[in-house]
């Protein structure tokens, strides 16, 4: 399986797809309904290895995109044969801990250190530009290796200094990494609401970067939520407001627990009246994925949809607006 040639050009032919967490029936059924056999898979620990299929899927939260296998006789035969593939290395951890670890250590791995939010917004590379390759160990004399990756992030986890104090929820953490990843946020002077707020982590969140926030719930907010001065509460349904009653919306948010179809007309409702307006919403899935209403999602103009590090049985659509 091993090529040959300029690495920048290297093309097994083999893809690998490391799941999330304890989602690897659902990167599975993904790949089950993009065309592939179950018969086709090789599975080692959460890395699903497939020939062909180049777009990373949902549930993927690193894709190898050139699956090499590297027999080797020694630690340092293992160090030298990845060291010739490619200068930086990350390994995911599955099996022959020692031995993997023994490797690493003559290895150029990068230490993955906690990001600090709002701080990583204003470095110039939110997250590293640099390439980052993935390796593990199947058997003692045996290692998978991509040096091409879709992360620059060992194994894509984006994890943070947490603040354990402020935030009422942890659900906090999606919005902190949305707003990594996408290198931008919320700024002071900018007019945001946040549909189906409670108990107020998201609104906490937006408040903290100087933007103004309108939170919408049934239920009341935390008290230290509601008194920051940026934080204006309204108590009642998230979907029966009106959102001709807002002149102006920069950003809109929802992190609300209901069926995915509910959301999308929550979605096309608001974009009727502010249609230039940047869109975060998690799509939340009760038993199977809704993949119907996912590719609605994706057929309004500028939309993506992620999985995040922080995101369990859910995804988080975005549409960034394409105004200046």
């Amino acid at each position: 399986m091993t090529s040959t040639g300029n690495p920048a050009e290297r093309d097994s032919g083999l893809r690998g797809y490391l799941a999330f967490p304890g989602l690897l029936d659902e990167l599975r059924n993904e790949l089950l309904l993009s065309g592939h056999a179950a018969s086709e898979f090789e599975i080692h620990g959460e890395l699903v290895i497939v020939r062909g299929l180049l777009e990373a899927p949902i549930w993927s939260r690193n894709t190898w995109k050139s699956v090499e296998r590297l027999s080797f006789q020694s630690i340092s035969d293992a160090t030298r044969k990845l060291k010739a593939l490619g200068l930086r290395w990350a390994l995911y951890p599955h099996q022959h801990h020692r031995r993997a670890q023994l490797i690493a250590e003559g290895l150029n791995t990068p230490r993955s250190a906690l990001l600090k939010f709002p701080e990583v917004l204003v470095l110039p590379e939110p997250l590293p530009k640099k390439a980052l390759g993935s390796w593990m160990m199947v058997t003692e004399n045996e290692i998978l290796a991509s040096v091409h990756c879709s992360q620059t992030i060992a194994n894509g986890d984006v994890l943070f200094d947490e603040d354990r104090e402020t935030a009422p929820t942890r659900a906090y953490l999606k919005l902190w990494e949305a707003f990594t990843r996408l290198g931008r946020a919320p700024e002071s002077g900018e007019h945001c609401i946040d549909l189906g707020s409670c108990p107020g982590g998201w609104t906490w969140v937006i408040a903290s970067l100087g933007a103004q926030v309108v939170s919408v719930d049934r239920s009341e907010l935390e008290a230290k939520i509601a008194a920051l001065p940026q934080v204006k509460f309204i108590q009642g349904n998230a979907f029966t407001l009106d959102p001709r009653q807002f002149k102006r919306m920069d950003w809109i948010f929802s992190d609300v627990i209901c069926a995915p179809e509910k959301l999308l007309e929550l979605v096309h409702h608001w974009m009727t009246i502010h249609p230039l307006a940047h869109y975060v919403c998690t799509i939340k899935f009760k038993g199977e994925t809704d993949y119907p209403t996912m590719k609605k999602f994706l057929e309004i103009p500028d939309s993506s949809i992620m999985h995040l590090t922080h995101n369990k049985h859910e995804v988080t659509w975005v549409r960034l607006s394409p105004r200046v």
